[in-house]
C-alpha cells in the first residue's frame, strides 16, 4: 500500500510529521523483524516496534 497503516500508527504514537518518513522507513525496512512469522501476535509486533524505536536516536523519544 501507500503507507496508510504506518501513517495511522505514527499518529497514534504521536510521531511528529517531520519524523514520519524515517518512522515509516524504519518499520518497512524491518518488517521481517517485526513479523518474523505468520504466527506473530500483535503484542510481539508491538514489542518489536518499540525495541526498534528505542534503538533509533531520532525516534526513541516516542517510546521514552
Amino acid at each position: 500500500g501507500s503507507g496508510e497503516n504506518l501513517e495511522t500508527l505514527a499518529v497514534l504514537l504521536g510521531v511528529d510529521e517531520a519524523d514520519r518518513g524515517e518512522f515509516s522507513q524504519l518499520l518497512q525496512d524491518n518488517f521481517a523483524t517485526i513479523f518474523p512469522s505468520s504466527d506473530t501476535t500483535s503484542d510481539q509486533a508491538v514489542d518489536a516496534i518499540v525495541a526498534l524505536l528505542e534503538r533509533n536516536e531520532r525516534l526513541s523519544k516516542y517510546v521514552a
